[in-house]
This record gives C-alpha cells, structure tokens and sequence, in this order.
C-alpha cells in the first residue's frame, strides 16, 4: 500500500493517538478542548496525503500560521510545546506507515519537510503573538506607572482642598469665640453664637468623618453601618434647622408626614443629606429656595430628597459623579474634592436603597434618596 494511502486511511487514528500524546506531555494541553487542539492538523496531513501522491497537482507546503497564533493565546503554552507538537505527530505519522507498509526516503523526507515547513509557521506566528502581547503589556504597565503619578498628584490636590475645607469652619468657631468673650455679659444673642459655634465644630468633624468613610467603601462593596430605630422625619427638621443657623437663604422642608419611623443608621442617613444641602448651597442658585422633602411613597418606601435651583449637572456627567475623587468638568462645580457624592451613593446602598439624579435648567437639581421601609 502507498504511503500517502496508509495515512489516508488512518487519518483520524492519527489525530486521537497525536492527541492523547498531547495531553499526556503538555500539560497546558489538558484543559483545552479537542477542536482546538486539533485546530489546522488535520489540514496539514491532508498537504502531506496530497505532496505524497503523485498523481495530484501539488500545492504550497500548508504553513500552520492559525496554528500558532492560536497557542499564543493559550495560558501556559510555551514555543517548546508548540515545536514538540509537531515533531509528537511526525513520530505517530511514522509509526502508523511502519506498522501498515514501509516507506522509500524521499517520502519520508517529503514528510520530514512538510512537518518542519509547520514548525517553522507555526513557531514565527507564536512569537509575534506573545511580542504583541509583551508589548502590550509594557504599555499597560506604563499606562499604570502614570496614573499611579497623577493619583499622587490628586492626593496632594486632595489634602490641599481638604485643609482649606476645614481651616473655614475652625477659623468662624475661634471669630465667634472673641465675639462671645466680649459680648457674653451684655448681649443676649450670645446663646446663637454659641449654637453656631458647635454647627461648626460639628461640620469640621463632619468632613473629617466623610474622607474616613469613603475610604472604606470598596467597588461592590457595602459601608458599615449600624441599624437602630430612628425617626427620618424628626432627623430631618433638625438637619434643616441647624443649616438655616448658617445658611443666609432659604432652606425649606416639605412633606414631613410625622413621624417615619424604621431601622436606619440615622447618623450615616444625616451625613448623607448634609452631603446634598452642601453641595445644593455650594452650587446652586443663592436666589432660590433650597427644598427637602421626607415623605412615604405609597407605603412602599421612603424617600428623603434634596432640590435646588441653578446651573444643571451636564447630562453627560451624570453618571460619573457618583465615582470617589470625581469632579465635574465645570468651572462652577469645581470647588469640591469629589468624595462627597460618592460617601452618599454608599451610605444609600448600605441601606439597600437608590440615589437618582435628575437635572435640567428649568426644573433644577434633584437628589432623591429611595429607602425601602425597615
């Protein structure tokens, strides 16, 4: 029998004795299906069936290019894996002729040139791939480098905002200290300057209490917080009262429908709406009314929301304002250093509930905050 016939017809027992082969002596081989193990080999026995047979127009040796590129991918696949898979089914190639027939030298070197032919395609798409891929490597690892330099940038812009955030509030509690040593045994105001002495240290106590807690909350993870049972509706008028104290326009609290009561951590709720009442002062129009709503929805949930009037948040940053250390890319949003939004996002989600947006320039800007009732 020809030789070109004795592999015709042990074709497939050559690939499953090859794949076995395989399996057995490269490990990276183990977990991956037989389709792609057998990727173009049987093509390539299909060029040696057709260079051996005389009979047939011949062809360009088949150069195993998608072979190689293919291995590239493969975790664990080195070039050496690649070259020993073609000289393993060489091997079974020969041991099948010498078990059905035997074969003249130049058939076997017909067969020694196509196998090598592969190697060296197979071998030359393998390397490209994994250069490709060290250099893309070596520019993500730069890429890295310099957002690891700009992040150290932002921590220094971070800490420089943040002493100038909290140097204000310090500096209006020691103002208005002098005043009160002054005043205190004539004028009876002193009891306001007294309450604004404490909103202050409690604001800078605040800030401080923010950059600790947003540093705590993980990408898909959730911020401690400490259930008790609360009244939103009574936190809410303090919260209001305590801003209208330094506030010189007008905070205005709608919908308190008595008491709502539940298991939230009212602290971490409180922080969060100071949050949005800042933010809607810092930015929003000193004109307006700033309004905040407490109210029950249907039963169903409890929504606490801030609104204010002024220059809308661009709609194509939205989204975007909610990620720890962002700021809009806005001359008049950009006075804050970015974490407020993002504490608020994780207080609400600790409490398994939603923050939603929506701002434009005639209705304004809303935050609401949806909490399921607990």
């Amino acid at each position: 029998m020809q030789v070109f016939s004795i592999i015709q017809q042990n074709k497939e027992l050559i690939l499953k004795q090859w794949l076995a082969i395989v399996k057995e002596q490269i490990p990276a081989a183990k977990g991956q299906s037989t389709p792609a193990l057998r990727n173009d080999v049987p093509d390539l026995l299909e060029e040696i069936i057709t260079i051996l047979d005389e009979t047939t127009p011949k062809e360009s040796l088949h150069e195993s290019i998608d072979h190689g590129r293919l291995r590239a991918t493969v975790q664990g696949y080195k070039l050496s894996h690649v070259i020993k898979e073609y000289y393993l089914l060489q091997q079974v190639i020969f041991a099948i002729i010498d078990k059905e027939g035997s074969i003249l030298p130049k058939e076997r070197n017909k067969i020694l040139t196509a196998v090598a032919y592969a190697i060296e395609h197979a071998s030359q798409a393998f390397y490209e791939i994994r250069q490709e891929e060290e250099i893309e490597a070596k520019h993500h690892a730069e890429d890295l480098a310099n957002e690891l330099r700009e992040e150290g940038q932002l921590r220094d812009d971070f800490i420089g905002t943040l002493t100038h955030d909290l140097r204000s509030p310090l500096s209006n509690t020691h103002n208005m200290l002098e005043l009160i040593k002054v005043k205190l045994s004539s004028d009876p105001i002193y009891l306001k300057h007294l309450n604004a002495i404490q909103l202050n240290i409690t604001k800078a106590d605040r800030l401080i209490g923010n950059l600790l807690d947003v540093n705590l909350i993980k990408s898909g993870g959730k911020l401690p917080i400490h259930r008790q049972k609360c009244d939103l509706s009574k936190e809410m008028q303090t919260l209001v009262e305590e801003f209208t104290l330094l506030y010189s326009g007008t905070i205005l609290l709608e919908d308190a429908q008595g008491s709502l009561e539940g298991n939230y951590d009212c602290k971490a709720l409180r922080q969060a709406i100071d949050n949005l009442l800042q933010n809607a002062i810092k930015y929003g129009d000193k004109e307006s009314t700033i309004t905040v709503k407490c109210q029950r929805k249907d039963g169903d949930y409890i929504e606490l929301s801030v609104h204010n009037y002024g220059n809308p948040i661009p709609i194509d940053q939205q989204a975007k304002i909610f990620t720890r250390y962002y700021r809009i890319d806005n001359q008049s949003y950009q006075k804050g250093w970015g974490i407020g939004l993002s504490l608020v996002k994780g207080i609400v989600e600790a409490h398994d509930g939603k923050l939603d947006l929506t701002s434009s320039s005639v209705e304004g800007t809303t935050f609401s905050i949806k909490l399921p009732n607990s």
